[in-house]
């Protein structure tokens, strides 16, 4: 079973102060049982995810096979699917959060205060850039693994899904590929997909790990020989996911209240 982040909320440094003080949560929810349910059943069968490829796919109505839980390929990598409800929370807010949070570290603890340390955007910028076509630097946990990545993000189109359509479904994807800092390598892809539902939206995320969801050719043997995936890396970013965009999710109406009229 995964391991949870070290507790780092005793040192005064990892807690945002000033105006920011006000959002500050040091306890995270446990897992749902949603969650506890995946972990539990370990590895579910590959057939049951989407590649990469088949991203687009995230624009059907309705549900997959598998929301939440992880998965091995034949390739060697890893697929990691997690469903996170939130009510009162709109796709907007989510826009609105990726752009603002990535240029000053404190924005980014109160997303995760066990996990997560530091950010800041590889071109030096504030949130006013946006995000898409930039680069974040982050140190966070992943588990019990302090971990650098920097995170590339790019335009939903980018993997297949139609701009058109997410506006018209109202819907956002936040789409990147990342690598460890520095490493010069993607060994991830991700897309967060908000949905709008009855009493908020729903994020519906996914992973995709090494293996040959990358595209890596010849490189995928020597990646996965240098960071080799095990159960306990798809667990730990299960685990991270969920915490994560839970904890965000019960204070992100009020950051916008207060601080999305400013962008």
């Amino acid at each position: 079973m995964a391991q949870p982040a070290p507790d780092l909320q005793p040192s005064a440094a990892h807690r945002p102060g000033g105006w920011l003080a006000a959002y500050w949560r040091p306890e995270v929810a446990p897992l749902s049982p949603r969650v506890q349910a995946a972990l539990a059943a370990g590895p579910r069968p590959a057939e049951l995810f989407l590649s990469s490829a088949q991203a687009p796919a995230l624009m059907e109505d309705g549900y997959g096979p598998v929301e939440t839980g992880w998965t091995w390929t034949r390739g060697q990598g890893v697929r990691v699917n997690c469903l996170t409800p939130m009510p009162g929370v709109t796709p907007a807010m989510w826009d609105w959060w990726f752009a603002w949070h990535g240029a000053d570290s404190d924005r980014y603890k109160l997303w995760h205060p066990r996990a997560h340390l530091a950010v800041g955007w590889a071109d030096g910028g504030d949130a006013r850039g946006g995000y898409v076509g930039r680069t974040s630097r982050v140190v966070e946990y992943l588990g019990a693994s302090r971990m650098r990545f920097a995170i590339s993000f790019e335009p939903p189109a980018a993997f297949g899904l139609d701009p058109a359509l997410l506006a018209r479904k109202g819907q956002v994807a936040v789409c990147a590929r990342a690598g460890l800092d520095g490493s010069g390598f993607t060994s991830g892809a991700m897309i967060h997909q908000l949905r709008p539902t009855a009493d908020g939206c729903e994020m519906r995320s996914r992973f995709w790990m090494l293996g040959d969801d990358l595209r890596l050719g010849g490189l995928r043997r020597p990646l996965t020989r240098l960071i080799p995936p095990r159960p306990q890396e798809a667990e730990a970013l299960l685990v991270h996911c969920a915490e994560e965009m839970g904890h965000l999710a019960g204070i992100l109406p009020a950051l916008y209240a207060e601080f999305g009229a400013d962008q």
